[in-house]
């Protein structure tokens, strides 16, 4: 019971207007810096979805959302190329997934939890486009 409440009052810690409140940021980073990486990923989703509509018509898409673990399927680690990540994103071209769904966009963010994804849903990074693409599959 102690653990369910611990839990339920670092969610009231969160707001809407501060996405990176407890938020477990990479050494070195500020929460100023999660806001930058969400807005590039704001800007890399809609290039990615104007790109797949005029390449890519009537088939499927495919955008992937969530934490460390997505983004590394797209080769970074909080937004930077590590040089032991360049082969990753490699599982999304020449995987199973790559047949159904070629170039799917991975957007994560390191340390993200289902808060701060939330927010960056709700702060553009699905597009109102993208939302009503019926080609478009999210997947977290």
């Amino acid at each position: 019971m102690a653990h369910h409440t611990a839990n339920a009052a670092r969610l009231l810690l969160w707001s809407p207007t501060r996405p990176h409140a407890r938020h477990l940021l990479p050494k070195g980073k500020t929460p100023a810096d999660w806001t930058a990486l969400h807005a590039r990923r704001v800007s890399e989703a809609t290039a990615w979805h104007s790109h797949q509509l005029e390449t890519r018509g009537d088939y499927p898409r495919l955008a992937l959302l969530g934490d460390s673990i997505t983004e590394r399927l797209g080769g970074t680690r909080f937004g930077e190329r590590y040089p032991e990540e360049l082969e990753e994103p490699l599982v999304l071209q020449v995987s199973a997934l790559a047949r159904s769904w070629p170039s799917p966009i991975a957007l994560g963010i390191s340390g993200d939890q289902t808060q701060h994804l939330l927010w960056r849903l709700k702060g553009g990074e699905v597009s109102a486009a993208m939302a009503a693409d019926r080609r478009l599959v999210l997947s977290h």
